[in-house]
């Protein structure tokens, strides 16, 4: 267990030294004798802070994220808010000087509230808030608090390792994912550009006259009756592209403001693209570049395709 003196600490401890130099010069053992009562009343309260910390720990200090979840989705530049718990068991209160976050550089995290004091027995509710400006798999590691043990002249640091996961996406692509899905699938050609063509669609192309061949469920009974011939009903369907991003992802685009870097627009224009063309129901497929080729993500359509680890989530 690490203990930090804190200014008043630092001050005493320095006014002792002083005063016990200053005593030695003169020769005066009753000014060096006070010099080394202020330093072993320093000695004391650190040992004092030791053990009303350990006994803190011992008791049972812990912390608990609100709620089942410990992952959740964010688009990038948004923000995100988690409810935290901090317990303490023991019979006497804590008084904190500071609380701060354990997270990745990535993000910025707030807390409030940052200073105070959990009473005995008690729990203290504390709000997480988290501005997420750059995509990623981030973590939330856990909070970590400056304890001030009797009589406050030094800190403890506590650490609670609770990990909890942010995933950062684009916003095209968080939009797109967030879309209500459902009914019929529609028949997609694997490859070709967009055309209205013959085939097994949903769309009423005409009713033509009955040939050798067709099947008789495509037959259209009532406009046969009405005609006094057979007809059937032609059906079309859409062809799709195949789009092929390609991104440059190499380390010196990162370098600039944190969410305004070069490959932070980037990402989003792509994400732009790719997403209209999902929503299409194009084949999409995206080429990372380095020094080399990175990753290379074969095309495919819909929401399943976008759900595949993106290699630079």
């Amino acid at each position: 267990m690490q203990l930090y003196p804190t200014r008043t600490a630092a001050h005493l401890g320095i006014a002792g030294v002083a005063v016990v130099g200053v005593g030695l010069v003169a020769r005066e053992p009753a000014i060096v004798g006070w010099g080394g009562a202020i330093l072993v009343a320093l000695a004391l309260a650190r040992a004092v802070t030791l053990v009303s910390v350990a006994r803190i720990r011992a008791a049972g200090f812990e912390m608990l994220w609100s709620g089942p979840r410990r992952l959740v989705r964010s688009a990038r530049g948004g923000t995100v808010e988690i409810e935290a718990e901090v317990r303490n068991r023991d019979t006497l209160a804590a008084r904190f000087v500071r609380l701060r976050a354990v997270a990745s550089s990535q993000l910025e995290v707030t807390i409030e509230p940052d200073r105070g004091e959990v009473t005995a027995s008690g729990r203290l509710k504390v709000k997480v808030v988290v501005r997420t400006p750059r995509i990623g798999q981030h973590g939330l590691h856990g909070l970590a608090l400056e304890v001030h043990g009797a009589p406050g002249l030094f800190e403890v640091p506590l650490t609670f390792a609770n990990p909890y996961g942010i995933e950062v996406l684009p916003r095209p692509f968080l939009a797109y994912l967030m879309q209500p899905r459902g009914g019929r699938s529609h028949l997609v050609a694997p490859s070709g550009r967009p055309g209205r063509v013959r085939g097994e669609g949903d769309d009423l192309r005409e009713l033509r006259e009955h040939q050798p061949g067709d099947p008789f469920r495509k037959i259209a009974w009532k406009a046969s009756a009405r005609r006094g011939t057979l007809l059937v009903r032609e059906f079309e369907r859409e062809e799709r592209d195949v789009v092929w991003l390609v991104l440059d992802a190499a380390v010196e685009l990162w370098a600039g403001p944190l969410g305004r870097a070069p490959l932070d627009l980037a990402i989003d224009e792509a994400s732009t693209i790719a997403t209209r063309h999902l929503g299409r129901g194009d084949r999409v497929g995206l080429i990372l570049l380095t020094t080399g080729v990175k990753t290379c993500l074969p095309p495919d359509q819909g929401p399943a395709h976008r759900l595949v680890r993106d290699p630079l989530v």
